[in-house]
């Protein structure tokens, strides 16, 4: 078993300590199947950040990015990684046509 806190955003965090006041707190457990790919890649990601943050290199609010991976249309980011790789395609040949 592995627990996994990593898709957990920073805004839906609660400070738990003794200033909650005999408040009543909610736990939700989920428990569910990963697929392979998707434990390597979740597992690749959090060891890129972890190298990233070592560096002091910090390129990006990591919740930022999560939230992107989370809430946007899976499609939407699916064409838009095309269209990228399709225009620094085209780029280089420019470039290179140019020189």
């Amino acid at each position: 078993m592995w627990l996994s806190d990593f898709w957990n955003l920073k805004k839906n965090m609660v400070c738990v300590n003794e200033t909650l006041n005999g408040q009543t707190l909610n736990l939700t457990l989920n428990y569910q199947n990963f697929s392979p790919y998707w434990f390597t890649l979740q597992k690749t990601l959090i060891w890129k950040f972890e190298a990233i943050a070592e560096q002091g290199l910090e390129m990006l609010d990591m919740d930022e990015f999560k939230r992107m991976w989370i809430e946007t249309d899976p499609i939407l980011l699916t064409i838009t990684g095309i269209v990228t790789i399709l225009h620094s395609i085209f780029e280089m040949l420019a470039v290179k046509n140019d020189i």
